[in-house]
């Protein structure tokens, strides 16, 4: 599974580049073209701003975008300081930039909550199983994660869910029968 760090940092540069109107990968070439710079440093900028990244796994976003080495933590570190120079002087360019954070803030947030959500219900789904003593019953709720998991087929969980919830009502429904004596001739 992706790190959120990660996540965040490859939503940024989706977000930058479609800004800028070009793939991804057009930000990160193996030279030093002025096209491309402006480009990287906005978004060095953005995910310094908006990750707990290190200067270093910024830069090393580089490489994973195909360029053949990382930029250090030098450049990311001086392309956030040409981009902060850049808005101190150009309001038009510090307009675009703030337009620019905002789609990020709220694609950051989203994938923030959504982490949070997952980790909740992870933490809830160890703690049920692993509370219960019964080995042989852990053991088989492990299988069924792991055939679900697999597969990962919502409809055919969703159909064990609706599944398991009408033998329980049937349990239910049988057992209020005998308690009450209810439908006996």
């Amino acid at each position: 599974m992706m790190n959120n760090n990660l996540k965040i940092i490859k939503r940024i540069a989706d977000i930058v580049a479609a800004h800028f109107d070009i793939h991804v990968r057009d930000m990160f070439p193996n030279s030093r073209e002025n096209e491309s710079v402006e480009k990287r440093q906005v978004f060095h900028y953005m995910a310094t701003k908006h990750t707990k990244a290190s200067l270093r796994e910024i830069g090393d976003f580089s490489k994973a975008m195909g360029r053949n080495i990382s930029h250090n933590h030098a450049t990311v570190l001086y392309s956030v300081k040409q981009i902060q120079g850049y808005m101190d002087v150009d309001k038009e360019f510090y307009n675009q930039i703030k337009q620019l954070e905002n789609k990020i803030y709220k694609a950051v947030s989203l994938i923030n909550k959504t982490s949070r959500i997952r980790d909740v219900q992870v933490q809830g789904i160890i703690d049920r199983i692993f509370g219960d003593e019964n080995l042989e019953f852990v053991e088989l709720v492990h299988l069924l994660i792991e055939a679900i998991y697999e597969n990962k087929n919502k409809e055919e969980l969703s159909h064990l869910i609706f599944l398991q919830n009408k033998m329980n009502n049937e349990r239910i429904y049988k057992t209020s029968q005998i308690d009450t004596r209810l439908g006996m001739v």
